[in-house]
């Protein structure tokens, strides 16, 4: 991870690190409405992206991506279903 801020934040504290293709992660049913979705651009330029996204459900979603990686971290964990498919598993004692 670059040397920002958010990278140093302790809620972020999961994250998945892809060197080729992509990354899709599944989200609950509450957060099916895009529109609820509240999406940043922290930096974007043509070598990197950085973005975070908060989800009605509280699920946070930081990506910061390059040409030759893709570096993800959230706050809660995530279950791998293939090679570049996860899906978010909330613990029971998840509070948003």
């Amino acid at each position: 991870m670059s040397n920002n801020n958010i990278g140093k934040y302790d809620i972020l504290k999961y994250e998945l690190i892809q060197t080729s293709g992509t990354i899709h992660i599944q989200t609950p049913n509450n957060a099916a409405n895009f529109t609820e979705v509240k999406k940043y651009v922290i930096e974007q330029t043509p070598e990197l992206t950085q973005m975070i996204s908060f989800y009605p459900s509280g699920l946070i979603v930081f990506t910061e991506q390059t040409s030759h990686r893709i570096e993800t971290r959230t706050n809660v964990p995530l279950k791998k279903l293939s090679d570049s498919e996860y899906e978010v598993e909330f613990p029971d004692d998840f509070d948003k």
